[in-house]
């Protein structure tokens, strides 16, 4: 499944893929304490066009028919979108289109909507680039997750932090955001999701 949207930005023509997992989503059931927006989410400028078809698109390739469920949603160059077909398993999402068409802000008021954080505990985001540096991001994800630094018995090790990730995940509902991922192998040390429960889809 995926959808492609045109935008109007600046007077010029962008477009904006989103590529859902292949299972058929429906809005996830409202929780009683809806997730916050960690500080690491860009912040939405004044001037910033929203864009109702992309997020709808989005919600509806991320919100799954049952609550409990774990996302992830992945940001790329659309040059790159190719990379990711090894990480698109269960419930991911990537969002691709060339350089300033919008994908992380868009993204950024996606997990913003009401709908959105009500249908997960937590919301994680992460902004990877080109040469990442990932003790530092498995480190920001378990603060966001959990509110402490990862225990010093898993710094230095990615395999160990990542179990440390999906561990305390496990008992909560988790969207990922991964921003601006060059490689796919940049995703692998990050995206605990699918090993945190067996709720994950």
């Amino acid at each position: 499944q995926k959808r492609t949207r045109s935008m109007q930005q600046r007077g010029f023509s962008a477009h904006l893929s989103v590529a859902a997992p292949s299972a058929q989503p429906s809005v996830a059931a409202t929780r009683l304490a809806a997730a916050s927006v960690p500080p690491e989410v860009p912040s939405l400028p004044t001037s910033f066009l929203e864009r109702p078809d992309i997020i709808a698109s989005l919600k509806s390739a991320v919100l799954t028919p049952a609550a409990g469920g774990n996302a992830t949603a992945v940001t790329a160059p659309a040059s790159k979108l190719g990379n990711f077909k090894g990480i698109a398993k269960g419930n991911t999402t990537t969002a691709a289109g060339m350089g300033g068409v919008g994908k992380t802000l868009t993204t950024a008021a996606f997990v913003r909507d009401d709908e959105v954080l009500a249908a997960f505990d937590k919301i994680c985001w992460v902004s990877v680039g080109q040469e990442p540096d990932m003790a530092a991001l498995q480190n920001t994800l378990h603060r966001q997750l959990v509110n402490q630094p990862l225990p010093e018995s898993a710094k230095g090790d990615e395999l160990i932090a990542l179990s440390v990730l999906a561990d305390a995940a496990r008992e909560q509902s988790v969207l990922l955001v991964l921003d601006d991922i060059w490689l796919a192998s940049h995703a692998t040390p990050l995206n605990f999701v699918h090993q945190a429960s067996t709720r994950s889809r």
